[in-house]
């Protein structure tokens, strides 16, 4: 991006911007660290939960057609308990996929992408901020 360097006129200037600059980019270091960290534990952890959810809901599945075939007793009661305990694990399986799944791990990889892009323009920023304070004679 072109930036107004042209309205920075003294060396002080430069510095003042260099410092703002280099702070933003060093927080931007630490977030690309905890989101590489993230993506790393969370890779593992989407193929886990994704695989364990379709077991889940083939098993279930597969209950509910059974459940549906049985008369009233102990056997019947015995696969509807089955099924509400397969049917939480489902529910709690949904809800881990939204903090650890594919689409979380593809979500944390957008972020991490947009952090590099900000450090590479604040590097940029700094490179071209040094260039002009060198040129200055002030």
């Amino acid at each position: 991006m072109a930036y107004s360097l042209d309205k920075i006129t003294t060396k002080a200037d430069c510095d003042v911007v260099i410092a703002a600059v280099q702070k933003e980019k060093d927080n931007l270091t630490f977030t690309q660290t905890s989101l590489t960290h993230q993506k790393d534990n969370n890779s593992g952890n989407a193929t886990d939960v994704d695989t364990e959810l379709t077991a889940v809901s083939t098993e279930l599945t597969g209950l509910t057609t059974i459940v549906g075939t049985l008369g009233a007793g102990k056997v019947k009661d015995g696969y509807l308990k089955k099924q509400a305990a397969l049917t939480l694990r489902q529910l709690i399986l949904n809800g881990k996929k939204a903090s650890y799944g594919s689409s979380a791990l593809v979500q944390t990889e957008f972020q991490l992408a947009q952090v590099a892009l900000q450090i590479t323009e604040a590097a940029s920023l700094i490179t071209s901020l040094q260039t002009k304070k060198a040129a200055l004679t002030s």
